[in-house]
C-alpha cells in the first residue's frame, strides 16, 4: 500500500507543475513562498537606481518618451504641433545571480513652452535605461522628437525615436500649422505607459509645454 501511496504523491506533484508559480526562499522561515509581482515606476524628472528584487524570475522594462512643445505662430497663422514621444520595451529572464543587481533610469527634462510668438517649440530630454551592475548590456533610449515651427512653413515637429528594446516604436509627428493650429504628435502606445503626446501649435501668444513620459520595471 505504501508503494501506491508514494506513486500517487509523485503523480500529483508532477501534475501540479503545469500551474506552477515563481517561488523564492524565505530566509526567515523553513519553506518556499510565491513571489509577489512588483512594478516600479518613474514619472518625474530625475536619475534613479532600480534594483532587481529577490525572487524575481522575469522582468519587462517599458520606456515611454517625453513629448515636444508646439510652435507659436503669428497673429494670422498658427504654429506646428510638437512631436510625440516614442516607446521601447525589453524583456529579460532572471536568475538568483541577478537579484540585487541594478539599472540606471533617467527621466529627461520636460520640453519648455515656446517663446512669445512668433517662436518655435522645444524638444525634451531623453528617457533612458542602462545596465549598472546588471550583468547583461542594456541601453534603451526614447526621445520626443522636435518642437513645431512658429514661422512659415509652420511644420510640425519630428516624431520621437526609440532604440535598445526588443520592441521600438516611434511617436507621431506634429501636425502642420498655418490656417489652423498644428496638432501635437500622438505618443506611441505601450502597455503600462505610452509615449507622451506633443502640445499643439498656437496662433500668437505662447504654446503649452511638452508632457513627461514614464519608465516601468515589471517583475514576476
Amino acid at each position: 500500500m505504501r508503494r501506491y501511496a508514494n506513486l500517487a504523491l509523485a503523480l500529483t506533484l508532477f501534475a501540479s507543475t503545469a500551474n506552477a508559480v515563481p517561488i523564492s526562499w524565505n530566509a526567515g522561515a523553513a519553506f518556499l513562498t510565491p513571489f509577489t509581482p512588483i512594478t516600479d515606476s518613474y514619472t518625474t524628472v530625475g536619475t534613479y537606481t532600480e534594483t532587481i528584487p529577490t525572487g524575481a524570475t522575469h522582468l519587462v522594462i517599458e520606456d515611454c518618451g517625453n513629448s515636444s512643445s508646439g510652435g507659436a505662430g503669428s497673429s494670422i497663422h498658427s504654429g506646428g504641433g510638437g512631436g510625440g514621444g516614442a516607446y521601447s520595451k525589453k524583456t529579460f529572464t532572471l536568475t538568483s545571480t541577478n537579484w540585487g543587481q541594478t539599472f540606471t533610469a533617467v527621466i529627461g527634462s520636460q520640453a519648455p513652452s515656446s517663446g512669445i510668438a512668433p517662436s518655435s517649440g522645444n524638444s525634451p530630454g531623453l528617457n533612458t535605461v542602462v545596465n549598472n551592475t546588471f550583468s547583461t548590456a542594456l541601453s534603451m533610449s526614447v526621445s520626443g522628437g522636435s518642437g513645431g515651427l512658429g514661422s512659415n512653413p509652420y511644420t510640425g515637429g519630428s516624431a520621437g525615436a526609440a532604440s535598445g528594446g526588443d520592441t521600438n516604436t516611434a511617436g507621431g509627428a506634429g501636425g502642420t500649422g498655418g490656417a489652423y493650429p498644428g496638432s501635437g504628435g500622438v505618443g506611441a502606445t505601450g502597455t503600462d505607459c505610452n509615449g507622451a503626446t506633443g502640445s499643439s501649435g498656437v496662433n500668437g501668444g505662447i504654446s503649452g509645454p511638452g508632457s513627461l513620459g514614464a519608465e516601468y520595471f515589471e517583475y514576476t
